[in-house]
């Protein structure tokens, strides 16, 4: 009979310096979980966690007494936080603890019971186990209970051992007020009774444990039982059956798909080869892992779960199951047989490397709330209100804020579902006076977030409604418009009846002005785009929403944000409309078609109270200092542009007390100013924001640098590409009209929509207006042309104004000598009736600024003609 084998190498070096190994262990299951500590943003589930254990005890006593987990986890992740402090790595530094521990704790039990080879492999597959270390990440409490029971069944296989009574009183007790799926260690335990030793004190530890479950139980299970039903009946799972509730626990231990399915059948076959031998101890766990599955299925049976991920639920038997199958291993190595070794060694290593595909396998997206929560963290002030439906948003909220955070305010969800009134009226009582922020979640009904945005709405002045991910977070404001600037001017098919807003002189960094437009008329596909400008037309701040009306009118409440940074001052508000993609001019009265309705000036004052350079958006982040003053980057497009085009370079400063002269160069093209450019009196570690404006000339990648004549700094570089010059077409309506001693215009030609030239006196519903126009000198503004069709009342009709060449030939880029091809299209409305009309065109500085001078006026007529 041949000898039996020596132990494989895989497991003789492991002899030989276990302790070694256990550290080498340890320090791989460290590895591999640390890296991922934050790369995962908070789930739903987690933020629960973070909103029960960020309240006082006994509220989350009262609040887990509603949940489907009691509430021990939750006060460990409390006392934790008061050591380690409440920030993302230190709570999830906590289960990343909590797993460590049971990967040292399962290769100590299985090295006392089985032999060191047997704890360091079991220890080794935990250590790589894509499950475990998912939830040794999560701030849950399923890493936790594994930790219990594993402690607990060890101390049950030691008893009558005083200690091990202790610890079992202790471990399991815990266990059973860290999630109910415990009770099924419970029942495995009671099962497994008769056939061990000291039965009646086994049985007395039974009740004992009962004890606090029972206390617990008499306190949550009134209100816990209907959390349960509603559950059910809402997520609406149908059972598993049994073969499917087993493959995919099974499966989902080692990562899930066919590579772990294969895992698990090999995991599997070990531990019902390592039962053999393994007396009282193999029979606890073999015990506990059939009755927990059984129990389990039961459950899925009564009260079907089974989202994605839900093998979390029996994580607390994958360390006995890795035991036995570890042992299975070691007694497959030592059997005679001369494949025995070279299998077992076969079936280790398909187990780990399993665990390992898991591991390297891309992680499901997770909806990430951090933008939104930087937003909020960015621009909420300490007298904000933050509303939420959910829990977890709460959560959210205080775990990722990393300032101070406003009032966050949880809504009575299912009376303000059942009662809309209520929800009205409390909300109008809430969010008097206030700014408003709300977390409007759009996965689940969503019917909560839409009656509330629409009383949003109808009682506060929007300020944004931005999506991140699967919310859309809605920023708002309590106010009145009492100053009404402007009635009766047409847009398109849409009438703006009036447009009122509040005159008060709003902060900078906090302020929001108020504005509220009556509408009436038709529009498909309307939205509206409303900015703060200053006289350069530069935009500072804007805000664009759709126009949707009930009916024939409707009213629509805005408010424009004046972002940190934004330097005081008057600045002009401008409204303009488009409907679909076509711009819709904007006629008051007899006055001139302009693109955007001048509302009037409104004022910027300097910010309430300091405002964190954090708080400044910045798009290029660049960190600088320029003698005091400390740049905290810029913004502007890379491009492409068209020569003569302007490139705007916003630079974001903290100014200091004596700011320096700095030069921003583009290419030839340079703008001096102080760093910042702070008004008189602008506090010196205020951040500012100024806008330079710089011409694009020639072609190529162009460097954009800022200097101060010590320190130069390259900021980035925009391409500037050239423009496409067309031949011109021939010119059927010559003109020669010279404007401003800069342009000639010399001629145009009209097109109908099939491409046919029309003669000289004839005008069609539909046509193209091609204009040729000459450059006889640099010119210095970036101008707009319009091309008008006007009755005998000289009123436009129909009319068509942008940049040259349809925003590709800006009139600062044009060469002296160069001709510019120009097309513009007119659609006359049906409304215009058949007649003698007049075709017009000219130039002016946009947005509605003066016309350029022509020798007979501000504008040369192309044409008078017949329109059918």
């Amino acid at each position: 009979m041949p000898r039996p084998a020596p132990v494989i190498p895989l497991l003789r070096f492991l002899v030989r310096a276990p302790r070694v190994w256990s550290l080498v262990i340890l320090g791989l299951a460290f590895a591999v979980r640390i890296g991922a500590l934050t790369s995962r943003p908070l789930w739903f589930d987690e933020g629960y966690s973070i909103y029960f254990a960020g309240v006082a005890p006994l509220e989350t006593a009262r609040l887990t007494a509603l949940d489907i987990h009691p509430p021990l986890s939750y006060w460990a992740l409390q006392l934790w936080t008061l050591l380690v402090g409440w920030n993302e790595p230190s709570v999830r530094f906590f289960s990343l603890s909590v797993g460590l521990l049971t990967v040292a704790l399962l290769a100590r039990l299985g090295s006392r019971a089985f032999g060191w080879p047997v704890g360091l492999l079991a220890a080794g597959a935990l250590a790589l186990s894509p499950l475990h270390r998912l939830h040794s990440l999560e701030v849950r409490m399923y890493g936790l209970l594994a930790l219990l029971v594993l402690l607990a069944t060890w101390c049950w296989w030691l008893v009558p051992r005083r200690l091990a009574r202790l610890g079992y009183l202790a471990a399991m007790g815990a266990a059973l007020l860290t999630q109910y799926y415990a009770v099924l260690v419970l029942a495995a335990q009671l099962v497994m009774l008769p056939r061990l030793n000291a039965w009646r004190q086994r049985l007395l530890l039974l009740l004992l444990t009962l004890l606090p479950l029972a206390l617990w139980g008499g306190y949550a299970v009134p209100t816990l039982a209907g959390y349960v039903r509603q559950k059910v009946m809402t997520e609406g799972y149908a059972p598993l059956g049994p073969l499917a509730f087993v493959g995919e626990l099974a499966a989902g231990a080692f990562g899930g798909g066919l590579t772990g399915g294969g895992a698990a059948v090999v995991a599997g076959a070990l531990a019902l080869l390592g039962l053999a031998g393994a007396g009282q101890l193999g029979r606890v766990l073999a015990t506990l892992l059939v009755v927990s599955l059984a129990g389990g299925y039961v459950l899925n049976l009564v009260s079907p779960f089974h989202p994605p991920g839900w093998e979390r639920l029996f994580l607390f038997v994958l360390p006995p199951w890795l035991l036995l199958a570890a042992r299975g291993a070691w007694v497959l190595s030592q059997r005679p047989e001369r494949l025995a070794q070279p299998l077992a060694m076969g079936a280790v290593a398909g187990v780990l490397l399993a665990s390992l595909a898991g591991l390297l396998a891309s992680p499901a997206p997770i909806d990430d709330p951090r933008p939104l929560v930087r937003t909020i963290e960015r621009l909420a002030e300490p007298t904000d209100l933050v509303l939420a439906v959910y829990p977890w948003q709460v959560g959210y909220l205080r775990l990722y804020d990393r300032r101070p955070l406003p009032e966050v305010r949880l809504v009575p969800a299912e009376a303000w579902a059942a009662d809309p009134l209520r929800l009205e009226r409390e909300l109008a009582a809430w969010t008097a006076g206030r700014r408003v922020w709300f977390l409007a979640y759009q996965r689940l009904g969503r019917q909560l977030e839409e009656r509330i945005e629409r009383a949003f709405g109808e009682q506060l002045f929007l300020i944004a409604a931005d999506w991140y991910g699967d919310h859309r977070l809605l920023f708002a404001r309590a106010g009145e418009a009492s100053e009404r600037r402007a009635a009766e001017v047409r847009f398109g098919e849409l009438r703006l009846r009036e447009a009122r807003l509040d005159p008060t002189p709003i902060p900078s960094g906090s302020g929001a002005l108020p504005v509220e437009f009556r509408w009436e008329g038709t529009a498909r596909a309307a939205s509206l785009h409303l900015r703060i400008a200053d006289e350069r037309g530069v935009t500072w701040a804007q805000h664009d929403s759709s126009l949707v009306l009930s009916g024939e009118s409707g009213r629509l409440r805005r408010a424009v944000l004046a972002p940190p940074a934004t330097p005081p001052g008057r600045y002009r508000l401008l409204l303009s409309v488009r409907e679909g993609e076509a711009l819709q001019p904007a006629v008051a009265a007899d006055a001139v078609p302009v693109p955007e309705l001048d509302l009037g000036l409104v004022e910027v004052t300097p910010p309430r109270g300091p405002v964190p350079p954090e708080a400044v958006a910045v798009g290029r982040p660049q960190e600088a200092a320029f003698g005091s003053a400390r740049l905290l980057g810029s913004d502007f497009s890379g491009g492409p542009y068209r020569p003569g085009e302007t490139v705007l370079v916003a630079l974001s400063w903290v100014p200091g007390p004596e700011p320096p002269e700095v030069v921003v160069q583009l290419g030839e093209e340079t703008s001096r100013g102080r760093a910042g450019a702070p008004p008189p009196g602008w506090p010196a570690e205020q951040p500012i924001r100024e806008v330079r404006l710089l011409t694009a000339r020639g072609s190529g990648q162009l460097a954009v640098t800022l200097s101060d004549g010590q320190s130069r700094l390259t900021l980035g570089e925009v391409e500037v590409v050239p423009r496409p010059s067309p031949p011109p077409p021939p010119v059927v309506l010559p003109v020669d009209a010279r404007f401003g001693e800069v342009v000639t215009l010399l001629g145009a030609t009209v097109f109908s929509s099939d491409g046919t030239v029309l003669p000289s006196g004839i005008l069609a519903r539909d046509m193209e207006v091609t204009l040729v126009w000459r450059a006889d000198a640099p010119v210095p503004l970036d101008l707009a042309v319009f091309v008008h069709l006007i009755g005998p009342d000289e009123r436009p009709l129909a009319q068509h104004d942008g940049r040259p060449a349809n925003g590709e030939a800006p009139t600062r880029g044009w060469r002296p000598g160069e001709l510019i091809v120009d097309r513009h299209r007119l659609r006359v409305p049906a409304s215009v009736p058949p007649g003698q009309y007049q075709l017009v065109a000219g130039l002016y500085q946009p947005p509605a600024g003066p016309r350029l001078p022509t020798a007979s006026g501000d504008r040369v007529l192309l044409t008078a003609g017949v329109l059918p």
